[in-house]
């Protein structure tokens, strides 16, 4: 066997990578979620970037209309003052104004999306436009780990493959029954005389078992899977592949490898 991806552990440790459908559905929606709230909270607040169409009117009339006012406790109905006023065109438009009066000549701005006239050009909101972009930070940093995930299963995929040609580790002898394998690797990225454990790898909370046999000649590379060499693909006599996570054996915890990916 040539491919370690056709090995049975190795396919399941594979398919264990790819992140489950109803987790990239659930992912997705969190980033449109947080998109949707971050554009609207941070829309208002960039309003005075924009180059608004300028417009000088000449107030027509007056009249009361309600709006609503308050917070979302506090939420009422109240009377406010509009003027209707003539533009250059000829065209009528409305603008909430306590101050202008009738006959006036004045300069209001447009939204072209609504036609909304203001009497005031809007300007930054700051608080808006920061709390806009972090709920939009957000939503960038969840679709980078989404993407990552995704791709995982291919990129460990191509590095098990090119790790059928990287270098030796020489097969320190384990106790029989043991479900560890301690093995030294040639390797540049690792320290020299080195020696490592070898333990099944955990993807979720699932270790992917070592086959039957684990105490058989073996040989073993390393291969980086997000940049480190912290993982070992061991081949057994029979030919069969299994990945394992490669650690210091000694009590203080794991040492690093050299390499930086």
């Amino acid at each position: 066997m040539t491919d370690p991806t056709a090995s049975p552990q190795v396919s399941e440790y594979l398919r264990a990578l790819k992140p489950a459908t109803r987790s990239v559905v659930s992912m997705l929606f969190v980033v449109a979620l947080l998109v949707g709230i971050g554009s609207y909270i941070g829309k208002p607040g960039i309003d005075g970037l924009r180059t608004l169409p300028e417009h000088t009117v000449t107030v027509k009339d007056e009249y009361l209309d309600q709006v609503l006012t308050g917070g979302r406790r506090t939420k009422r109905w109240v009377d406010a003052r509009f003027v209707h006023v003539v533009k250059p065109d000829g065209s009528i438009g409305s603008v909430r104004s306590d101050t202008l009066r009738i006959g006036e000549t004045a300069t209001v701005w447009e939204y072209p999306e609504t036609g909304k006239l203001v009497e005031e050009k809007p300007g930054i909101s700051w608080p808006l436009l920061l709390f806009g972009s972090f709920f939009l930070l957000i939503a960038l940093a969840t679709a980078s780990g989404l993407v990552r995930s995704l791709r995982a299963p291919g990129i460990a995929r191509h590095r098990l493959r090119e790790a059928v040609t990287g270098p030796d580790a020489t097969m320190i002898p384990a106790e029989p029954g043991t479900s560890r394998v301690r093995v030294a690797i040639a390797s540049p990225d690792f320290p020299a005389d080195s020696v490592w454990e070898v333990r099944p790898v955990v993807v979720g909370t699932r270790p992917i078992p070592f086959p039957d046999g684990v105490t058989a000649p073996l040989s073993a590379w390393s291969y980086r899977r997000w940049g480190w060499g912290s993982h070992a693909l061991m081949r057994a006599s029979d030919g069969t592949f299994f990945v394992g996570q490669l650690s210091s054996p000694d009590a203080d915890g794991t040492a690093e490898p050299k390499g930086d990916g």
